[in-house]
């Protein structure tokens, strides 16, 4: 039996985790570039960010080891047995 699916976004960043669930990849991709631009300046100054998102997020996530992020596609039904 077919499941839909969900991409989970999760973003630890100084401390504070936040997951939001997307319908595609592209759009969860989407939100963590926003999050990362939102944010670059702070973190790097001046300094040009690459215009690869894959390459800018590695970047910005690589400054501090308890930063991270993950795009994980999941099956809605996986995603409510692993809550309960």
């Amino acid at each position: 039996m077919m499941h839909p699916g969900v991409v989970v976004l999760v973003i630890i960043f100084e401390g504070v985790r936040k997951v939001t669930l997307h319908a595609t990849e592209a759009q969860a991709w989407r939100q963590l570039m926003e999050f990362v631009d939102r944010r670059w300046e702070r973190r790097f100054g001046r300094a040009p960010s690459p215009i690869e998102p894959e390459a800018r997020a590695d970047q910005f996530f690589r400054n501090d080891s308890d930063d991270l992020y993950a795009i994980i596609d999941a099956d809605l039904s996986e995603l409510q047995e692993a809550l309960s």
